[in-house]
């Protein structure tokens, strides 16, 4: 994989992640905000299950975005060591 290719791929993944946990919160403000949340929960279950999947999308990317952003940070880290 090009330098070029992993970096946009981890680029991709960061932005996949954060628009994620966004539409996440935006998905759950219904139940976050009552006094009895649980109920408001049993009300808007599809929105908790929305809200349950984006949240796993965002765990799932939390770990390939380093291995994919790796090939880059590990020609940066050579220059830094060369001094050029």
């Amino acid at each position: 994989m090009s330098t070029r290719r992993a970096a946009s791929a981890a680029g991709v993944l960061y932005i996949v992640g954060t628009v994620a946990g966004v539409l996440s919160k935006v998905c759950s403000a219904s139940v976050s905000g009552a006094t009895d949340p649980l109920s408001e929960a049993a009300k808007h279950s599809g929105a908790m299950v929305t809200s349950a999947l984006l949240v796993l999308l965002m765990g799932c990317r939390s770990p390939s975005f380093p291995l994919s952003s790796s090939p880059c940070c590990a020609r940066s880290t050579r220059r830094w060591r060369s001094g050029t």
